[in-house]
C-alpha cells in the first residue's frame, strides 16, 4: 500500500520537463519535431515548469500569457505555446501514458485574438536596405548576399528559402516555385521574380 501511494505520488509530481521525454516519441513524425521539442523546453523554465502540471490553476496560465507579451511574445506565438502545451497532455492521454487523474491542466484559455500581427509589422526603411545589402557584401559567406537580395525582393520566409533548388526556378516566367512541404501553410506558391532577383 505505501509503495502505491508513493508511486500515485510520483505520478501526480510531474512537471512539463518530465512530461517532455514521454512525449517525444509521438512527434517523430512531424516536420520539425526538434523545434516543438524546443519550444515546450523553453516553456517548462518559465513559471508554468515550477510547478506540477496537476498543481497548474487559471491564473498561473494567465500569468504566464501576461509574461510573454510583456517580453515582446506576439498573441499568435502565445497561443501556439498554450496549443502545444495542450497538445502534448492530450496526446499522453490518448496514448495512455498518464492519466487525467494524475495530470491535469486547467480550463484551456480562450484562444487570443491575433490582431497584433499587422500591427507589429514593420518595414524596412529605404535606407536600411541599402545599410543591410552593402554588409551582405562585405561578408565572408558567399550565399548571404543573394540569400539577402532574393529575401528583399520576394519576401520569402528563411525556411522556404533555404530550402530553394534549382529547378525551383522558371527562368523562362521569371517565376519561383514554393513548394508545400518548406512553405507555413503547407500550400504551394508561384511568386513573380523582379529583375533584381532574376540578376
Amino acid at each position: 500500500t505505501i509503495c502505491r501511494l508513493e508511486e500515485e505520488a510520483k505520478r501526480k509530481a510531474l512537471k512539463i520537463k518530465d512530461l517532455i521525454p514521454l512525449y517525444e516519441p509521438f512527434i517523430s513524425h512531424l516536420k520539425r519535431p526538434d523545434e516543438i521539442i524546443r519550444e515546450l523546453n523553453n516553456i517548462s523554465k518559465t513559471s508554468l515548469g515550477e510547478k506540477p502540471v496537476s498543481q497548474l490553476t487559471v491564473k498561473d496560465l494567465n500569468e504566464f500569457m501576461i509574461k510573454a507579451s510583456e517580453h515582446g511574445n506576439t498573441k499568435r506565438t502565445i497561443n501556439k505555446k498554450i496549443t502545444l502545451l495542450y497538445g502534448m497532455v492530450n496526446k499522453l492521454y490518448k496514448k495512455q501514458i498518464v492519466s487525467k487523474d494524475d495530470v491535469k491542466l486547467p480550463p484551456k484559455p480562450e484562444k487570443q485574438a491575433e490582431t497584433d500581427s499587422s500591427h507589429d509589422r514593420r518595414y524596412f526603411q529605404p535606407e536600411e536596405r541599402r545599410a543591410l545589402i552593402e554588409a551582405a557584401k562585405e561578408t565572408d559567406s558567399p550565399w548571404l548576399y543573394p540569400a539577402i537580395i532574393v529575401s528583399l525582393n520576394t519576401g520569402v520566409r528563411p525556411q522556404s528559402l533555404f530550402s530553394l533548388i534549382w529547378r525551383d526556378i522558371d527562368w523562362n516566367s521569371s517565376t519561383l516555385l514554393l513548394r508545400a512541404e518548406h512553405m507555413k501553410t503547407k500550400d504551394t506558391w508561384t511568386i513573380p521574380l523582379n529583375q533584381n532577383a532574376v540578376d
